[in-house]
């Protein structure tokens, strides 16, 4: 959780969140956890004003959808 929530720490979200994108660390580092596979990230808020960007009707799902969010499939 903490790893993702540095993303959004960072004003950005995944938005391709699921178990093929966390890999475990190796050796020393096998209790860490790395988050790959950003080629969906996108800014959800302005780095300076911190506001949310606008909310706009009729996007397309992004990412797999057994794996997008309830309202993706209403």
């Amino acid at each position: 959780i903490s790893r993702v929530e540095y993303v959004h720490l960072q004003n950005f979200f995944h938005r391709n969140i699921k178990p093929d994108n966390f890999l475990m660390g190796i050796g020393k580092l096998g209790n860490q956890v790395n988050v790959i596979d950003f080629g969906l990230t996108k800014k959800f808020r302005n780095p300076k004003t911190h506001l949310h960007i606008p909310y706009r009707e009729n996007k397309n799902s992004t990412g797999m959808a057994q794996y997008t969010s309830i309202y993706d499939h209403i």
